[in-house]
């Protein structure tokens, strides 16, 4: 295995993720484990990382490659060995995820900030194509983390692809959730700036919200209005039969004098 002395300690892999190693342009991680999220055995894992080893130190015929590499470990529903690869190319590093049916991996590339200093610009790069990637060029300590993150020399950190979402209130006591983004973040010295954070309210689900029975909008009629009413159609119909046995009267009438 190639030793990489540059890559010895926490700080050296962070200088690393922040583009500032002068020798290093990119790097990747990824792992072998467990192909298209199917848990498989330790042992299962062991044999498709080794297999990955040999294949990152050119021992792999088929695939011709010369990467050294540094052994982490992460914790994303469940413990991961993984594998962080200064130098790799975008493309070995897409090909090795396909070939090893990883879901994903982390691809970074140095480019200049907008203060002309070098940043690292970090992808989680999708196997499945019709995936969109994330992109942020910060990360972040997480020491006090259970659960989604990476550990280097016992130093626990996380690249924040992914918004974060915390439920809780806002100033005013309104529940909802508090989200975080890094997708515009960046690095201003040591710290991180362009976080954006936003509240959510909650649906309401007062009282008032509950569907009331509907009321009637039509007003009542009055009993005298509606005696008024039908008083008035007996009396049109009236008229009506009136009308139409004056007009048979007549026809007849004109019938008899016809004939005389």
């Amino acid at each position: 295995m190639k030793d990489i002395n540059e890559m010895s300690g926490y700080s050296k892999t962070a200088n690393t993720m922040r583009g500032v190693s002068p020798s290093i342009n990119s790097f990747g991680v990824m792992t072998a484990e467990n192909p298209n999220a199917v848990t498989l055995s330790s042992q299962q894992n062991k044999i498709r990382n080794a297999n990955l080893e040999a294949t990152l130190n050119g021992q792999n015929e088929e695939v011709k490659m010369n990467y050294g590499f540094r052994k982490v470990k992460g914790h994303y529903e469940g413990v991961e060995n993984s594998y962080f690869i200064p130098n790799i190319s975008e493309k070995h590093i897409i090909d090795l995820g396909k070939h090893y049916e990883q879901q994903s991996i982390i691809y970074g590339v140095k480019i200049t900030g907008k203060d002309g200093n070098p940043r690292m610009s970090m992808r989680l790069v999708y196997t499945d194509e019709s995936e969109s990637d994330k992109i942020t060029k910060v990360f972040r300590s997480r020491n006090n983390a259970a659960e989604c993150y990476t550990i280097v020399k016992g130093r626990k950190f996380n690249i924040p692809f992914y918004d974060e979402v915390v439920a809780g209130k806002n100033e005013d006591g309104v529940d909802g959730k508090h989200r975080t983004s890094y997708q515009n973040a960046d690095w201003d010295g040591g710290k991180i700036t362009g976080v954006e954070k936003t509240f959510e309210p909650a649906t309401p689900t007062s009282a008032n919200s509950i569907a009331q029975p509907q009321q009637n909008s039509q007003p009542q009629q009055n009993p005298q209005t509606t005696e008024n009413r039908i008083a008035d159609f007996q009396q049109k119909l009236m008229e009506q039969r009136w009308q139409r046995a004056v007009e048979i009267t007549h026809r007849i009438c004109n019938v008899k004098n016809e004939n005389t």
